[in-house]
């Protein structure tokens, strides 16, 4: 019952917490001084008109580590790490096909939540609150601006304390041959007749299996174009972009950051396996509720467990101020993009006459309402999916993503697409949605969420089955919407700007594009396509 799974998410205390050295309070509390003195200078100097919409359009290569650090919450380092130690490297395939897509708040927060209980002993929802408080003082005092520099220093933090514990583990396992030829035989003392499937090493797998690669080369296309192209938390960050080859600049820089997933967090997740197999891979039910209070399975506590068994003092708050780096970059990026959604496109045509307070308050309070939302099925994440949140996270979004991605890319590239044709469009993709979840959602989860293998398929086919039924329904003559989206475009960098902003509108063309610049840009790409291409091919 709802009862029992939420009182056990509310009140169990992992047994895997170890005691804290002070060495780690204290590198933890100076990172989280680092954070707010970025906040608090930006918010001192002023930098950037717009703070809480757009940062004024005036940054540069920083926008690269601001798109990185929002895209690497909490849930990859567990998420990740957990889906790497129960089936192989095969998720990595996610990152470098660069096609995340997030559910909201709640992973995130369920993700920090379950690193805190392993590292600290917190209490679940004792977590979340510190959490939310700490990111929320920050993002609603400091705004966008604020966003984007305490995320190049996040991003700093991620990357670099990730390489830390990567090396100790695969230290601790003999090198990365050695992983490859030990995993499959990675099993607790009690199973020895089951050996992981030879499919754990590679990429791509046959359309049977737990990550098909009709999914992973088709589905994924999908997802990717969602996320990459009309997310607000993504694109609300190349807006910021002082210049085209300036945003240009900054997704090859995200590009080249999206490597590193599989060697500093899939691997590392496989090596917890084989170092501590008793609690990672728990065989039962009761052996799981032992080692880590799920019973679903214990593979989201592998990124935590090296943290607490492996590092040492100082270097344990090293990786707590990692986590925390990159669950509070995510975070405060969807609840400043949601809130910013909320007052401008729903609130304010709804109050037209609305003050810039009334507004900011408006977006306030539905972030706080996201927020309520999410904490209210965290418990229900907790036990999906069989303890593995990254298939849950892309179970949900397999179905939900393909009816966005189809309208933006016809709006794009039809013009004959117009307002009610996307109407209708959406409409119809969120029927194929729920007709999907009943026939292809694999096995039912808790309460009906579906537990599919991430959708198979059902990406590309949604995608193009809602592509067809918008042709289908195509109006006579676009609407002209030219000069009404210029006029809001105007307004949305003219609201809370500051002195030296106002009026500059989107009359005011952006500094012109050097040259060698664009040319460096482009070759870039050209070198990270072909990395992305090559390391698919070794590794499928």
């Amino acid at each position: 019952p709802i009862s029992e799974l939420w009182g056990r998410a509310v009140g169990h205390s992992s047994i895997m917490a170890a005691t804290v050295d002070p060495w780690d309070l204290g590198v933890l509390g100076g990172y989280f001084l680092c954070v707010f003195a970025v906040g608090l200078w930006v918010r001192t100097h002023k930098l950037g008109g717009g703070t809480h919409k757009l940062g004024g359009g005036t940054h540069k290569w920083g926008v690269g580590s601001s798109l990185f650090a929002s895209n690497i919450g909490s849930g990859h380092f567990v998420g990740l790490a957990g889906t790497a130690a129960a089936s192989g490297i095969a998720v990595g395939g996610f990152e470098w096909h660069v096609g995340l897509c997030r559910c909201c708040l709640l992973v995130d927060l369920f993700s920090g939540a379950v690193f805190l209980q392993a590292a600290l002993g917190w209490e679940l929802y004792g977590a979340v609150g510190a959490l939310l408080g700490v990111t929320a003082l920050y993002t609603i005092t400091g705004g966008m601006t604020a966003l984007m520099f305490a995320d190049m220093v996040q991003s700093a933090v991620m990357v670099g304390g990730a390489s830390v514990l990567a090396g100790y583990a695969l230290r601790a396992v003999g090198g990365v041959p050695a992983l490859f030829h030990r995993f499959p035989l990675s099993l607790p003392p009690t199973t020895r007749r089951c050996p992981i499937r030879d499919q754990a090493l590679k990429l791509l797998r046959p359309p049977g299996g737990d990550l098909p690669w009709p999914g992973m080369l088709l589905g994924l296309g999908a997802t990717a174009g969602w996320y990459w192209c009309t997310d607000q938390v993504i694109v609300q960050r190349c807006l910021s972009g002082r210049s085209l080859t300036h945003v240009r600049g900054g997704c090859v820089l995200c590009g080249y950051l999206k490597v590193l997933p599989m060697f500093l967090m899939v691997l590392p997740g496989m090596a917890a396996r084989l170092l501590y197999p008793e609690v990672v891979a728990c065989p039962d039910a009761a052996s799981c509720r032992r080692a880590c209070g799920i019973a679903a399975g214990c593979s989201n506590v592998a990124y935590p467990k090296l943290v607490v068994e492996l590092l040492p003092p100082g270097l344990r708050g090293l990786m707590l101020s990692v986590v925390l780096a990159a669950l509070m970059s995510s975070l405060a990026s969807i609840l400043a993009s949601a809130g910013a959604i909320f007052s401008l496109d729903l609130y304010g045509r709804m109050r037209p006459n609305a003050s810039q307070r009334r507004l900011l308050m408006a977006g306030r309070l539905f972030m706080l309402f996201l927020v309520g939302v999410s904490l209210a099925w965290l418990p229900i994440v907790r036990g999906a999916q069989g303890g593995r949140l990254f298939d849950y996270i892309q179970a949900v979004g397999s179905f939900l993503t393909p009816p966005i991605a189809a309208l933006f890319f016809l709006a794009v590239f039809v013009p004959r697409v117009n307002e009610p044709v996307s109407l209708w469009g959406t409409i119809g993709g969120l029927w194929g949605l729920w007709v999907s979840m009943g026939q292809h959602g694999g096995p039912m989860g808790l309460y009906g969420v579906p537990m599919g293998q991430h959708g198979g398929p059902m990406g590309s086919i949604g995608l193009y089955g809602d592509a067809w039924g918008e042709l289908r329904t195509q109006g006579t003559e676009p609407r002209p919407i030219g000069a009404e989206l210029r006029r809001e475009g105007a307004e949305l960098h003219t609201e809370g700007a500051g002195p030296q902003s106002q009026g500059a509108g989107l009359d005011e063309a952006p500094p012109p594009d050097a040259h060698i610049w664009a040319r460096v840009v482009n070759i870039n790409a050209i070198i990270m396509m072909a990395v992305a291409i090559f390391l698919w091919g070794y590794f499928a």
